[in-house]
């Protein structure tokens, strides 16, 4: 018992677990409004989140800017032409919505941003009419994470050409973060719906800290 306590503490603190720090889980569908690749990428992702919270933007009302408040923090841009659509007033134009009616359009390359309330380890969301636009940017979007150690990194996804087809573009990071940063898509106009988030579930490290402090109590116990 004691050489598998002291091997357990010996892994802890001596940096032998290595976790990448975000994962990424993208696809998207090739024709317009489909959604088949898309949510099924969705799904895979979900199904990793424990209590996730989605904002649909159908509390909000027609043409509200940001700041907007959501589910799990603050949304803004840095443009005031970036603005919730609902797409029932607006019947035969683009753009379309995932669940039920209204999306948040956003305009060109501005910056949409969520501050988080609390530290999150998992944030998607869907994308429509990403990859069209009229300059040619490579990749397309681009997310900026900022950790809570005020520490950053970009990951990136190049969709290819492509006329009001959906996304799904989801993130888990092994360290919590407080604020992710999106921008992109050469000058044109996408939208986004469905944005979900959730809350650090015990990590590997923890879980491994709880279980050698547990065998270090019962070897204690055993001895007297």
């Amino acid at each position: 018992m004691k050489q598998v306590t002291v091997l357990l503490i010996a892994v802890l603190f001596s940096g032998g677990i290595a976790e990448a720090t975000v994962t990424q889980f993208y696809d998207s569908d090739s024709s317009s409004y489909a959604t088949t690749n898309s949510a099924a990428k969705k799904t895979e992702f979900l199904l990793l989140l424990d209590d996730p919270i989605t904002e649909d933007f159908e509390n909000f009302s027609e043409g509200q800017v940001g700041p907007l408040s959501v589910a799990y923090g603050i949304l803004d841009t840095s443009l005031s032409a970036d603005y919730v659509f609902d797409t029932d007033q607006h019947p035969g134009e683009d753009p379309a919505a995932i669940s039920p009616t209204k999306i948040f359009y956003h305009h060109q390359q501005d910056v949409i941003s969520i501050d988080f309330s609390s530290p999150q380890k998992a944030f998607g969301f869907y994308a429509g009419d990403v990859g069209d636009g009229a300059l040619s940017v490579d990749p397309d979007l681009v997310m900026e994470i900022t950790f809570v150690d005020d520490s950053t990194e970009q990951v990136f996804i190049t969709t290819g050409p492509g006329e009001q087809r959906w996304l799904y573009w989801g993130i888990t990071s092994h360290e919590a973060f407080k604020k992710v940063s999106i921008w992109g898509d050469g000058g044109d106009a996408f939208w986004f719906d469905n944005m979900t988030s959730a809350v650090p579930e015990p990590s590997t490290i923890t879980l491994l800290s709880i279980g050698a402090l547990g065998l270090l109590a019962f070897s204690r116990r055993k001895r007297r």
